[in-house]
């Protein structure tokens, strides 16, 4: 009887369990022209706060965006602050939204929010774009676009990217104003207050139907990675993501958890990385210049708020330092933000595949995408043709390969020419016949 050998194939756990594709997030993220993109929309970010701060009817209370990070390993810093320095562009958006929804608000104070609100879509819809755009290209086909080229995408695609997810504001502002127009019947006179209170299962109605509305807002990323992906219109970006996420709850659920997590550990890892350098870079100029010296250079850096309070002079050098400091730490904060517009760009691709069954490595190519200005940070540049390898032949021989090409093709060249003389024979010899 004979033994049948059973050959054991590999097996493709990101296959088997997609949401693995997560952990490309890092290697993704890690990339020159996303940490570039994302630093110069935090500035923005933050730029745009204080002018929107100091505005005449801005209130006392306003907040300014912080664009530097906490001690990311403070035992002070909980999980939970983490999380939201991760998820920054999503929570300063939803925060000032769902302030709007404060009965005790003031127009000044509407407009104020209202105003922090475009200001931040605007922002992200050309940096947040061409993050995802670079990052979807990266994720299907292992291939580099140019920061250029995916800045032009995403002003191309600005107003559908700015637009998609004003779908659902103006959906919750149409439930409100029907809620005001049923609220009114409560002013009728003896009957008002009886028609409201029997007829409450209206503005309850109203009120799920705006809970469903504002619970799909937490994709918004997936909007902007939507048109990002297909380079398809704000209708597109939105309808296919109200479709995923309440198609597939608990897979987007699933999937933003791990994204979360992983990104907390990624953060820390760059954290880490980052604080290598700056101690590195201590310990060899400190050897020279002298512990007390240097750490009164870089006293609070990259947090200047004790250093300028201080009574102590500033000097010059101490205000290089903190610069120099302060933008380490914002590439902190960049990659910060270039993991969560990578983390939603891939989350969008798994919930494509599972919802339409369309393969990952399906994404829009456009022609200007194929230049590349910078070369990615980690990895090699893609190519979609093979590296091919020339053979190194030795002078003999390659001597001997062309003597020997020389005379085949003399050889040939004969050959051809006494195949040629035979139709001008047989000519002339048709020719005598005629003749006779």
């Amino acid at each position: 009887m004979q033994d049948k050998t059973v050959q054991l194939r590999e097996i493709n756990y990101s296959r088997l369990f997609p949401w693995l594709n997560l952990f490309r997030g890092f290697r993704i993220a890690v990339d020159l022209r996303k940490l570039i993109l994302a630093s110069v929309a935090l500035l923005l970010m933050a730029a745009g706060d204080r002018i929107i701060g100091s505005l005449p009817f801005a209130p006392e209370s306003a907040e300014n965006l912080q664009v530097v990070p906490t001690d990311w390993w403070s035992q002070e810093t909980t999980l939970q602050e983490k999380a939201e320095f991760i998820f920054k562009p999503l929570l300063h958006i939803g925060r000032n939204l769902f302030g709007l929804l404060n009965l005790n608000k003031s127009w000044s104070d509407v407009a104020f929010l209202w105003i922090q609100i475009l200001w931040a879509l605007i922002v992200w819809s050309i940096f947040g774009g061409a993050i995802a755009r670079i990052a979807a290209v990266q994720f299907a086909r292992d291939e580099n676009i140019g920061m250029v080229a995916a800045l032009k995408f995403s002003l191309s695609r600005i107003l559908g990217i700015f637009s998609a997810p004003l779908f659902s504001a103006v959906a919750v502002g149409g439930l409100w104003l029907v809620g005001v127009v049923f609220g009114m019947i409560g002013n009728i006179p003896y009957l008002g207050d009886a028609i409201v209170g029997i007829l409450w299962i209206v503005p309850l109605l109203l009120g799920f139907l705006a809970m469903f509305v504002l619970l799909g807002l937490a994709g918004w990323p997936l909007m902007t990675a939507t048109i990002g992906v297909e380079d398809s219109d704000a209708f597109d970006g939105f309808s296919r993501t109200y479709s995923y996420i309440f198609g597939r709850p608990w897979s987007f659920a699933w999937q933003l958890l791990v994204a979360l997590g992983f990104g907390i550990v990624a953060v820390a890892i760059v954290s880490l990385f980052a604080k290598g350098i700056v101690y590195l870079a201590a310990f060899s100029v400190g050897g020279g210049m002298g512990i007390e010296k240097l750490s009164a250079l870089l006293r609070e850096s990259p947090v200047s708020a004790q250093l300028l309070n201080s009574a102590e002079p500033i000097t010059l050098g101490m205000r290089a330092a903190t610069m120099w400091m302060h933008v380490v730490a914002l590439l902190i904060s960049g990659f910060a933000s270039s993991y969560f517009w990578t983390a939603y760009t891939i989350i969008y691709f798994l919930l494509r595949q599972r919802d339409d069954g369309v393969e990952l490595n399906e994404v829009y190519i456009r022609p200007e995408d194929a230049d590349d200005d910078i070369l990615p940070l980690v990895g090699m540049a893609a190519s979609d043709q093979p590296l091919a390898e020339r053979s190194i032949e030795k002078p003999a021989e390659a001597s001997a390969a062309n003597s020997s090409e020389a005379k085949s093709e003399s050889e040939l060249a004969q050959k051809s020419n006494g195949e040629s003389a035979i139709p001008d024979n047989q000519d002339d010899e048709g020719d005598h016949s005629d003749e006779k």
